[in-house]
C-alpha cells in the first residue's frame, strides 16, 4: 500500500510534474518552431517527416524515461533515509526500562544530526532526573520505616479503643506505603539474571500466609489450585512481588467472608479471581497506573499494588490482564514465561 505522506511519495510525485511541464514545454517548443520554420519557408515535406520521424520513434519513450528517472529517484531517497527510520526506531525503544539507549547519530544527514544530538542531551538529563527520583524515593521509603515502625508500637501499647484503633490502622497503612515504595524502587533496578523457578511453592507460602492474615480481619478465605509444580523463568523477588500484590488486592475487595480463589496451571498460567465489585469498562488500563485507586471501590488501599504487577510484568516477560467474571467480581490473569 502507498503511503502519500511518505517523503518518498511527494518527491516522487513533484518530479513527475516536473518531467511532464518539461515535456510539455520541450513538445509546445518544437510546434511552435515548426511553425516559423514553415512561415518563413513555406510548408515542407521534410518538416513533417521529421517531425512524424520523431513522435514515432521518440516520443514513446518519454513516459517510460519519466517513470524510470522517478523510480530510480524513489528508490535513491529510500536509502537515503535508512538512517532516519532506525533512528525513529532506537527513539521508540527508549522507555523507562532502557533509559540508557539513544539514538544512532553516526549515519545521520548532517542537517539531522544536531536534531538527533538535542534529542539524545534531552534524554541525558530525563535519564539523570529519573534516578534521582528513583533515590529519593527508595531512600525515603527505607528511612520512613524505622520510624513508622516506632510510632506503630507506640499507638499500640496505648489502651484500646475507638481513637486507638483507627490511628493504628491509619498506621497500618503508612507503613504498608512505604513497604510498597521500596518494593516498587527495587524493582526498577537492572534486573538480574532470571532462573528457572518452581512458582508452586512461593504461591503455597503467599497464600497461606495472607489467609492468615485476612482471617482474623475480615473472615476471608483463599482458595488455592495448582499442580505440583510449574518452573516458570523468573526471578524470585519479582515472582513473589506479582503474587503477593495480585492476592492481596483480591482479598481488600472480596466482601467480608468471601473466598478468593487462586489457580495456577501447568502452562504457567495463573488467575487471582474475587467477588468483589469489578473493574468499570474502561478502567482496565488504568488500574495498573501508580497511585491510582478507583472510585468505585471503598477500599483504602495504597493505589501501588497494581503498579508493582504491571511493573514486575514487564521486567520478567510476563503478560498481565484483567476482566470481569460473569458471576461477578474482577479476574487477574498473568501468564508466566516457561522455563
Amino acid at each position: 500500500m502507498i503511503d502519500r505522506q511518505s517523503l518518498a511519495w511527494q518527491v516522487g510525485i513533484r518530479l513527475a510534474i516536473i518531467m511532464l511541464a518539461l515535456t510539455a514545454i520541450g513538445l509546445g517548443w518544437l510546434v511552435w518552431h515548426t511553425s516559423v520554420i514553415e512561415a518563413a519557408h513555406g510548408p515542407s515535406n521534410l518538416v513533417h517527416a521529421v517531425i512524424q520521424e520523431f513522435f514515432l520513434d521518440l516520443a514513446w519513450g518519454v513516459p517510460v524515461f519519466i517513470a524510470l528517472i522517478i523510480l530510480i529517484g524513489a528508490w535513491a531517497l529510500r536509502r537515503a533515509l535508512l538512517p532516519l527510520r532506525q533512528a525513529s526506531a532506537a527513539a521508540l525503544a527508549i522507555g523507562p526500562d532502557a533509559l540508557h539507549q539513544r539514538i544512532p547519530t553516526a549515519r545521520l544527514p548532517s542537517e539531522i544530526r544536531p536534531l538527533a544530538e538535542a534529542a539524545n542531551d534531552a534524554f541525558d538529563r530525563v535519564e539523570k532526573a529519573y534516578r534521582a527520583q528513583q533515590r529519593f524515593v527508595a531512600n525515603a521509603a527505607h528511612e520512613l520505616r524505622t520510624p513508622i515502625a516506632v510510632a506503630r508500637a507506640a499507638v499500640e501499647r496505648l489502651p484500646e479503643s475507638a481513637e486507638q484503633r483507627a490511628v493504628l490502622a491509619d498506621m497500618v497503612r503508612l507503613s504498608h506505603l512505604a513497604s510498597q515504595l521500596l518494593e516498587l524502587a527495587r524493582l526498577e533496578r537492572p534486573l538480574p539474571p532470571s532462573a528457572r523457578l518452581d512458582a508452586v511453592p512461593h504461591l503455597q507460602e503467599i497464600a497461606c500466609e495472607l489467609a492468615a492474615s485476612s482471617l482474623n480481619a475480615r473472615d476471608v478465605r483463599v482458595a488455592l489450585e495448582a499442580p505440583n509444580s510449574v518452573f516458570v523463568r523468573a526471578d524470585a523477588e519479582r515472582l513473589i512481588a506479582i503474587i503477593r500484590n495480585l492476592v492481596e488486592n483480591a482479598v481488600h475487595h472480596e466482601p467480608r467472608g468471601g473466598e478468593i480463589l487462586i489457580r495456577l496451571t501447568s502452562d504457567g498460567l495463573m488467575t487471582v479471581d474475587d467477588r468483589g465489585p469489578g473493574i468499570p469498562a474502561g478502567d482496565e488500563k488504568r488500574i495498573f497506573e501508580r497511585f491510582e485507586r478507583g472510585s468505585w471501590t471503598k477500599t483504602s488501599g495504597s493505589g501501588l499494588g497494581l503498579a508493582i504487577v504491571k511493573e514486575a510484568c514487564a521486567t520478567i516477560g510476563a503478560t498481565i490482564r484483567v476482566e470481569n467474571r460473569a458471576s461477578g467480581g474482577a479476574r487477574f490473569s498473568v501468564e508466566f514465561p516457561l522455563a
